[in-house]
C-alpha cells in the first residue's frame, strides 16, 4: 500500500509552501541585513548540490530584504551553462535591472559619472544620458580596470540611495571576468550598504570561482553555507506541509520517501 501510494507521489509535483531545515540562514542574513544597512556590506554564497534548496533559501532571504527597515532594492543576475563564454553576463543583467526599475533621475545620477565606459557594454543606457558617447577601445587590461572601476562606482551609488541585495544565481556558470570582478567589488562592498548573494555547486566551481570563495574567507568579508540534505525528522517536516497532514507520516512512508530522494527536498 505505502509503496503504491509513494510511488504515485514521485511522479507527481509538488510545492512545499514552508520553509524546511533552512530558518536558521533567515536569522544570520537578518543580521548580516542590519550591519549592511549601517554600512558594513558583506558577501553570502550558498552552495549545494542540484535540488537541495539554494535557490528556494535565496528566494527566501530576498524576501526577507525587501521587507527589510530599510528595505534592500534587489537587482538580479542569472548565470546558464553558455553563459561561461559570454562576458559580464550577471553584471549586465542587474544593470538593466536598475534601468527598468529605478526613475530616469536615479539612473542617471548613479550612471552618468562612469557613462562612458558603460556605455561601451550597455549600449541601451544611452537613452537616459544623451550626449555622452562610449569611451574609446584602449589596451585590454586597461579597459577592463576602468570598466570594473565604472562598475562598482555605478553599484556604490546605487547603493547610496537605499541598501542595495545583488543577486547571482548559478555563478558557477559565470564567465570569469564577471567573477574577478566580483572579487574586487566583495572589498568595497564590505564599505557600503551592498549584500552579495551568490549560489552555485560546489563541485562545478571553476578555478576563478574557487579564488573568490577562497579571497572572501582570507578578508572576512563573505559567508559559505553549504545545504545538506534533511534529516528524517525534516522529512517528516515537509511530507506534513505539503500535505497538511494532522500526524507525522508513519516510520515506514518516511523510510520510503528518504530511501527514494537521500534527503534531498
Amino acid at each position: 500500500m505505502y509503496a503504491n501510494t509513494v510511488s504515485a507521489l514521485i511522479e507527481s509535483s509538488f510545492l512545499c509552501q514552508k520553509l524546511i531545515g533552512r530558518q536558521a540562514y533567515l536569522g544570520q542574513f537578518e543580521r548580516i541585513l542590519h550591519a549592511a544597512s549601517q554600512g558594513s556590506g558583506a558577501v553570502v554564497a550558498i552552495s549545494g548540490e542540484p535540488g537541495v534548496g539554494k535557490s528556494r533559501l535565496a528566494a527566501e532571504l530576498r524576501a526577507l530584504a525587501e521587507a527589510f527597515d530599510p528595505a534592500f532594492d534587489t537587482v538580479v543576475g542569472s548565470c546558464f551553462e553558455f553563459d561561461t563564454s559570454t562576458p559580464y553576463a550577471p553584471l549586465l543583467d542587474m544593470l538593466r535591472g536598475c534601468l527598468q526599475t529605478r526613475a530616469p533621475e536615479q539612473v542617471r545620477a548613479c550612471a552618468a559619472p562612469d557613462g562612458p565606459e558603460l556605455l561601451r557594454i550597455l549600449p541601451e543606457l544611452g537613452a537616459l544620458l544623451p550626449g555622452v558617447e562610449p569611451s574609446s577601445p584602449r589596451d585590454t587590461e586597461q579597459d577592463k580596470r576602468l570598466l570594473f572601476a565604472a562598475l562598482a562606482g555605478t553599484f556604490a551609488r546605487f547603493a547610496q540611495h537605499a541598501p542595495l541585495l545583488m543577486v547571482i544565481e548559478d555563478v558557477h556558470w559565470s564567465d570569469d571576468a564577471s567573477i574577478e570582478f566580483l572579487t574586487q567589488f566583495s572589498r568595497r562592498a564590505a564599505t557600503n550598504r551592498i549584500v552579495i548573494l551568490l549560489t552555485f555547486r560546489a563541485d562545478d566551481a571553476q578555478p576563478s570561482l574557487k579564488r573568490l570563495l577562497a579571497g572572501l574567507n582570507r578578508e572576512r568579508v563573505g559567508h559559505e553555507w553549504t545545504l545538506t540534505h534533511l534529516t528524517t525528522a525534516e522529512i517528516s517536516d515537509m511530507v506534513r506541509a505539503i500535505f497538511n497532514l494532522e500526524r507525522p507520516p508513519t516510520d515506514e512512508a518516511l523510510d520510503q520517501v528518504q530511501s527514494l530522494t537521500d534527503g534531498n527536498p
